[in-house]
């Protein structure tokens, strides 16, 4: 949440942060740093907080979309999926 260009609340992670982090795990899988991102859902479960590790999971990208899981402790905080063309 430290970024000039994306704020944040200060005590847990703002979901914009959960779109930028998908946004270039996503340049990385498809090594395509221009994808171009058509549209996209996310799904918020539980809080994701600072200074804690999280993980990023995702299903290989089919048809043109990708899922991802944000991983906390053990527990999945965030499901998001992006549409995408090349």
């Amino acid at each position: 949440p430290h970024n000039r260009v994306i704020s944040g609340s200060g005590d847990h992670v703002n979901s914009t942060h959960f779109g930028e982090v998908t946004r270039q795990a996503l340049c990385l899988i498809t090594d395509n740093p221009s994808i171009q991102i058509t549209g996209g859902q996310m799904h918020l479960n539980r809080y994701v907080e600072l200074g804690t590790p999280c993980a990023l999971r995702f299903d290989p990208p089919r048809d043109g979309c990708v899922a991802f899981t944000l991983e906390q402790l053990g527990k999945d905080c965030a499901e998001i999926s992006l549409r995408f063309e090349a």
